[in-house]
């Protein structure tokens, strides 16, 4: 019903993730069939998996001329336990050249980004909370999914972002650009 609103006011979707966390191998099946033919047709650039590790991805693969997963969305957090399913799940994404997203690397009620832990190691960095834990991900090579907290967080640390080191993505020595490859 989405995407027949979004199409029949002439918009295109950039990615339509399938939440597969508590979905059952066939109607991640039936879905992603519905899927394939919305990107095959132009209504929607990527399509991908929020959760469901190893097992959804191949209920996935296993769909008729399936398109291929181009994004897999998972929780993650530093410091959490990653299984070597989804371990191996995230990497057999990036290498197809498929995108990880970090979804909830604040935590449950921003736990993570309150903790004494997270916390510490800001401090020690010079930069805000926030901050500290999207370059956690970006270092992985992850993206992030991300509720919006506003713009202040990012315009405080633009500058001291630098102190964890340089941008793989550019290597460009301004903290302008460094801030806005958030």
């Amino acid at each position: 019903e989405i995407r027949k609103a979004v199409t029949s006011n002439g918009m295109t979707l950039t990615c339509w993730l399938l939440d597969a966390r508590m979905s059952t191998p066939q109607l991640i099946e039936e879905k992603w069939a519905i899927m394939t033919h919305s990107r095959n047709i132009g209504e929607v650039k990527a399509i991908g998996l929020y959760g469901g590790g190893s097992q959804a991805a191949r209920a996935v693969s296993s769909v008729p001329k399936g398109a291929p997963l181009s994004v897999y969305a998972g929780e993650m957090q530093p410091g959490a336990k990653m299984t070597k399913g989804d371990f191996e799940l995230f990497q057999r994404v990036q290498a197809a050249g498929g995108c990880v997203m970090a979804v909830n690397i604040f935590g449950d009620n921003y736990s993570w980004l309150l903790s004494n832990r997270v916390q510490e190691q800001a401090a020690k960095l010079h930069v805000d909370p926030t901050i500290f834990l999207l370059k956690w991900v970006e270092r992985r090579g992850y993206a992030a999914l991300v509720p919006s907290l506003g713009v202040e967080p990012i315009q405080r640390n633009v500058v001291s972002s630098s102190s964890m080191g340089p941008e793989r993505s550019n290597g460009s020595n301004s903290a302008r650009k460094r801030g806005l490859s958030l």
